[in-house]
């Protein structure tokens, strides 16, 4: 065995003292309460891992409110929340307009109806449309052969290779912007977001789309591809299948987990269908955003509902195609907090990878969806609340969400998910007009500073940073993905929030183009094709940055074949696949200080392929309950670096926290008697914490530096000069932290 592994017993001992000491200078330096009524100066971040620093400065808050009222809805409800808005300071709005199909469509003078009811209201409004660009019955009547069809079931939208669609909704958006600009609300409408397919979010939920229109349009992605039918033929193994007439496959079985990967005979076939759907999906997009610019001479910002990386579980939903994207004229990505784990004391995950936007000059929105108990009371004018639903708590989690916005520098829209009043209180929009005031107190603050020198450390230092990497190409070749993603993509997202580390969350193409922070450790969630360049250039880059790599279930099984030595060749470990399926679920074999031995992870669901380590000149971390073998293992190699394999799609906040510990990468919180596991976000000296459980816990920012702490969103609540401290919470409570070093508290 490899010499860090060999003396565990000493390393722990030696861990065990640091978190003594920590613990001890945390009681012993506790300040709480000391007030700040100034606003202390925040440093520039230069040369650090920011999500927010190559964003474009705007004059406001990059926080909409999103007046979302469906079609047939009372948009009374809508203006009486417009209202309570710009009460509150927020005068930016997400308006639901409807796309002309002819030059007398209604909807016409509905849209500018409704804009002028917003600016009546708010004279300050500052617009973004929200288009759908689905078409009407009507049209789909009229273009069977172009509207999205599943076996013999027709879908309400228009297929997504329909070339007849997309120059009509090009149209409808020229008839729009005209209509705007003639308008005397043309000052105050910025820019669209663009919607469309299932739930406006570009999915395709269900099925593969066998129109005629779809068919077509991926023969000529396949045309693109592999210009010859020789070249097609030997991709699919198939001598009889030309170009022409390439069909789309059959839709396999999504759920079984013994066939996780498609076969050889179908693996090509259908991983083409798959990609050509993003591709396709992000490519429509584009083409909109480039011909909204063109309409409006370039001012017009383009948003798209789009990135569900992580939430959706299907592969075939045309939403891999992010890259696509960060290189059109798309300004931004719009995207729900997750719909799993987001009540009060849950993570709030991310939908998909946040951070990459803002290496394209990007901005991602979070779309704050939360429910709030408020119902419209009908024609009274009043509202109700609903039994058992404390406004507290909501208030809460939407603090939670706005933490994790303003960490990650993203952009909110605040909106009422059913248009039916459900931000209709006046109470809550007190609660909004805080948190926009101290965004643009902090985007401001920064902006001064920017470009100065800084003779302090940028916190959080890029050596205690987690980069999390997802793969779009790598989706493709899943046959079975509702349950790995829900596994890898979901649960393993939202283990990383609550392992005390700043999570930064991009593509693995982000990751080889070195657009990418440079960071202490990399978790590669789905990592499962890898050409031999690829894999020899991340080793490079671990080495050269001294860094962990946590490799996840199959890191490279697929490149020109599949198989598990192309794993072994990934994670430099001999590894080897089961011969039939096997259950997981696996047993930590040291005694750790955030996992006992034989604790245990991982869900007993049969999987094929499963892989094991055998490999006698590695340590093993775990093994498999229903087999002898080892499912987890770590190796130090002399060119700097560490590879760490988890064999089974899981990774708990317990065993996260116990790879980087022994790893020597920093945890910002340390283990104290009650094991705590918050959410946490981290952004330029930010620290944001949402209890999942009511006790105390210890923040440790590092020992090389002494800061003053603020609570941004209960500004009496502070801490003057401390490395460490304890941090009370109660479930559901959310600290918006900032650290500063150069402005003292003021003295009582």
């Amino acid at each position: 065995m490899l010499g860090k592994m060999s003396d565990s017993m000493w390393l722990l001992a030696r861990i065990a003292g640091v978190i003594v000491l920590v613990l001890l200078a945390a009681w012993a330096g506790l300040w709480a309460g000391e007030k700040s009524a100034s606003k202390p100066k925040l440093f520039d971040e230069s040369g650090a891992p920011s999500a927010a620093g190559n964003v474009r400065r705007i004059p406001e808050p990059p926080i909409f409110f999103f007046a979302n009222v469906p079609p047939e809805g009372d948009w009374n409800i809508a203006l009486a929340e417009v209202r309570m808005a710009a009460a509150a300071g927020v005068h930016q709005y997400v308006v639901p307009v409807g796309l002309p199909w002819n030059e007398s469509d209604p909807v016409l003078e509905t849209a500018l109806g409704r804009l002028k009811a917003v600016c009546k209201e708010d004279a300050e409004a500052r617009m973004l449309l929200y288009v759908r660009l689905d078409p009407p019955e009507a049209w789909r009547a009229s273009h069977p052969d172009e509207t999205a069809r599943v076996g013999d079931k027709t879908l309400p939208y228009a297929s997504v290779g329909s070339k007849v669609w997309v120059e009509e909704a090009q149209r409808g958006l020229t008839m729009l912007w005209d209509a705007v600009k003639r308008s005397d609300v043309n000052a105050s409408v910025r820019g669209c977001v663009v919607a469309a397919l299932d739930g406006g979010r570009w999915r395709q939920a269900e099925g593969y789309d066998v129109s005629p229109a779809n068919s077509a349009c991926f023969r000529t992605w396949l045309r693109s591809r592999y210009a010859a039918d020789a070249a097609l033929q030997a991709a699919w193994g198939d001598n009889a299948v030309t170009v022409d007439t390439a069909a789309i496959p059959a839709e396999p079985d999504r759920e079984d987990t013994r066939q996780v990967f498609y076969a050889a005979a179908e693996l090509q076939r259908q991983a083409d269908f798959v990609q050509y759907l993003s591709d396709q999906t992000a490519d429509v997009i584009a083409s909109l955003a480039a011909h909204i610019k063109t309409a409006t001479e370039g001012a017009a910002e383009v948003i798209a509902c789009y990135g569900d990386t992580f939430e959706t579980s299907r592969s075939a939903a045309g939403q891999n195609g992010l890259s696509r994207i960060f290189h059109s004229d798309v300004d931004g990505l719009a995207s729900p907090v997750s719909y799993v784990d987001r009540g009060l004391g849950g993570a709030g995950g991310p939908m998909g990878p946040i951070d990459a936007a803002a290496l394209y000059d990007k901005r991602w929105y979070l779309i704050d969806d939360t429910r709030t108990g408020i119902v419209h009371a009908g024609t009274s004018g009043e509202t109700g609340r609903m039994e058992g639903l404390r406004q507290d708590d909501v208030y809460s989690v939407q603090q939670r969400n706005f933490a994790a916005a303003l960490t990650h520098g993203l952009g909110l829209f605040w909106t009422d998910p059913e248009g039916q009043g459900s931000l209709e209180d006046a109470e809550m929009w007190e609660h909004f007009g805080k948190m926009y005031a101290v965004y643009k107190d902090y985007a401001a603050a920064r902006s001064a500073t920017r470009g100065e020198t800084l003779a302090e450390v940028m916190w959080p230092p890029a050596n205690t940073f987690l980069v999390v990497v997802a793969d779009e190409a790598g989706r493709a070749y899943q046959q079975c993905d509702a349950k790995l993603n829900e596994q890898l993509l979901v649960r393993v997202r939202d283990s990383i929030l609550r392992a005390g580390v700043p999570a930064y969350f991009c593509l693995l193409q982000d990751v080889l183009d070195e657009r990418a922070p440079r960071a202490a450790a990399y978790v590669f969630l789905n990592t499962f094709r890898l050409e031999d360049a690829a894999r020899n250039r991340l080793h490079e880059l671990m080495a050269g940055y001294n860094a962990t790599a946590i490799w996840m279930y199959a890191p490279g099984y697929i490149s020109d074949v599949a198989s598990a030595d192309n794993i072994a060749a990934t994670v430099r470990m001999q590894v080897k696949a089961f011969d039939k399926p096997v259950t997981a679920g696996s047993a930590y074999q040291l005694a750790g200080v955030w996992m006992g031995k034989d604790e245990t992870f991982g869900e007993a669901i049969e999987w094929a392929p499963l892989f094991y380590v055998d490999d006698e000149q590695v340590d093993i971390l775990a093994k498999y309950k229903s087999v002898e073998r080892a499912s987890a293992a770590i190796a130090f190699f002399e060119e700097g670096w560490t590879s760490i394999f988890i064999g089974e799609p899981a990774l708990t906040p317990a065993l996260l926290r116990e790879l980087l510990r022994m790893t020597d990468i920093h945890l910002y919180f340390p283990e104290t008697p009650a094991k705590f596991y918050d959410a946490a976000y981290f952004g330029p000296y930010l620290l944001a914490v949402h209890g999942k459980e009511t006790g105390e816990r210890v923040v440790d920012f590092g020992a090389d530096q002494v800061w003053n702490v603020q609570d941004l969103l209960v500004p009496d609540i502070g801490w003057l000069k401390k490395s460490a401290m304890l941090l009370p919470l109660k479930t559901g409570d959310t600290r918006l932290l900032k650290l500063t070093q150069d402005v003292p508290f003021p003295s009582e």
